[in-house]
């Protein structure tokens, strides 16, 4: 098992590094990045109520209240915040740069509230987790459109935190609300990370 120190200038400059297995899954697009699947539900579902006021309130944080949350959740959850500045480092660009990070803390934060003593989570379950997602989303890459579509309505009516997803989804969107079609080609790469996350919290 490897340990998660978390410093913020040490895991901004290099810090834990999360590769990815198949760089195959880079060319997948957002709509299918957004159809994989988890078979064992654990959390009850957070509504889209709770999920949409709680987002909503998160959103609003002042930017100088934003260190303080980092590093609040860096306390208890070392190593996913690890993952998330590590995925944060290699796709976002920019005035985008923090962005994945602050959904990743989100997230969090709207999990935490219903289950507020979550253990932590070591670097070895959100690798493997995040291989079980990256398997799902290059077995659906191989399927007929219509087994795509299957499987896609599946997820939307089965995954126990849809709502957080979507949410997640939503919120990497903002930029290319009105051009979806114009999204950053990393997007699915960004929703698998943030899925990783609520996979992982989500036991």
């Amino acid at each position: 098992m490897q340990n998660c120190v978390y410093h913020p200038i040490a895991t901004l400059g290099g810090g834990v590094k999360f590769r990815h297995r198949s760089r195959s899954v880079e060319r997948i697009s957002w709509r299918a990045a957004a159809r994989w699947i988890k078979n064992e539900f654990a959390l009850k579902t957070i509504p889209i109520e709770t999920v949409t006021e709680a987002w909503d309130r998160f959103s609003s944080i002042p930017e100088e209240d934003i260190e303080d949350l980092l590093n609040r959740v860096a306390h208890q959850q070392p190593c996913i915040v690890a993952y998330l500045l590590a995925a944060d480092e290699e796709y976002m660009r920019g005035v985008q740069q923090g962005t994945l990070l602050f959904i990743g803390l989100t997230i969090h934060e709207i999990m935490a509230e219903g289950r507020p003593h979550m253990a932590p989570v070591d670097s070895a379950a959100i690798d493997a987790m995040e291989q079980k997602n990256i398997e799902f989303i290059e077995r659906m890459a191989e399927e007929s459109e219509i087994h795509q579509r299957t499987d896609s309505l599946w997820m939307v009516q089965n995954y126990n935190q849809m709502p957080l997803l979507g949410a997640a989804l939503e919120a990497l969107m903002a930029d290319w609300e009105d051009a979806p079609e114009m999204a950053d080609e990393n997007l699915g790469m960004m929703l698998l990370h943030l899925k990783t996350v609520i996979d992982c919290l989500d036991q």
